[in-house]
């Protein structure tokens, strides 16, 4: 990665329909500027840093309550992580 370049200010959701846990799909989340075409995923949102606010794109899929602390711990981790300087610090 050249300087400058950074990280994209842009998570995707993805379920990856391939992989189940308890009924339901697993969640990825991938940094990118286009949504990754990835066989087996389904786009479900995306959270963007937009001159210093996140856009939220998000179509949660049906969950039980364990399942929705977990997506709303996920949503939390990726907009710290993006109004933390991710897109900035190229880590």
């Amino acid at each position: 990665m050249s300087e400058g370049e950074g990280r994209y200010p842009r998570a995707w959701l993805l379920l990856d329909v391939d992989r189940w846990w308890d009924g339901r799909p697993c969640v990825d989340v991938l940094f990118s500027r286009e949504c990754p075409a990835i066989p087996g995923s389904i786009a479900v949102g995306s959270i963007e840093l937009v001159e210093g606010k996140l856009e939220r794109r998000l179509g949660a899929p049906l969950m039980n309550r364990l399942q929705r602390k977990v997506w709303d711990a996920v949503i939390a981790w990726v907009e710290e992580e993006l109004l933390s300087g991710f897109s900035a610090s190229g880590e």
